[in-house]
């Protein structure tokens, strides 16, 4: 699975289940992307790649292709990645019905959780390892207002495969040297 891939496969679902749930407002963002720089006015969610490791040992596989008499050598291992999720959400302090940012961040976290989004995901060859606590700092904004910056990281792991052709030996030559 492609880096591009693991994000539509993530992105297409969570987005789905957002919008079933009433909150299609929020827009879902894989961050450090080129954008357009200041705070936006919708519900933003921010995804942040943390750390990739390879997990275990690298199944290799051969096997002879009598098309083009080469050997189709495949390697594959688990990789297992952190993603750091946090929301924005511009506050109408007059509005106390308005979703903050931490209701977008608990609301995705619970639908990570969910055992139907957990299927569908393991559907599309990604499972979820875990989910931690939400930390709920704060920063100040442009107009010098402090605005909260709720955050989780979750992390999840998925096969990655890297296929190559390996040449077929023809000729073995041995040479017999006095020593």
């Amino acid at each position: 699975m492609t880096d591009n891939q693991f994000w539509t496969v993530i992105m297409s679902q969570l987005s789905a289940v957002l919008s079933a749930a009433g909150m299609g407002a929020v827009n879902l963002v894989n961050s450090f992307m080129p954008d357009q720089q200041g705070a936006p006015d919708y519900p933003l969610a921010l995804f942040y790649p943390v750390t990739s490791k390879r997990y275990g040992y690298q199944k290799k596989t051969d096997t002879f292709n009598e098309d083009d008499e080469d050997f189709d050598h495949t390697e594959s291992w688990i990789l297992e990645r952190t993603i750091q999720v946090s929301a924005w959400v511009k506050q109408d302090p007059a509005d106390l019905a308005q979703m903050t940012s931490f209701d977008v961040v608990n609301a995705i976290a619970g639908f990570l959780m969910s055992e139907p989004f957990r299927l569908s995901l393991l559907a599309s060859g990604i499972g979820i390892i875990r989910i931690t606590d939400i930390r709920q700092t704060q920063f100040k904004d442009e107009h010098e207002q402090y605005v909260e910056n709720p955050s989780f990281d979750f992390t999840v792991n998925y096969m990655q495969t890297l296929e190559m052709k390996v040449p077929t030996i023809s000729d073995i030559t041995d040479t017999i040297i006095r020593v």
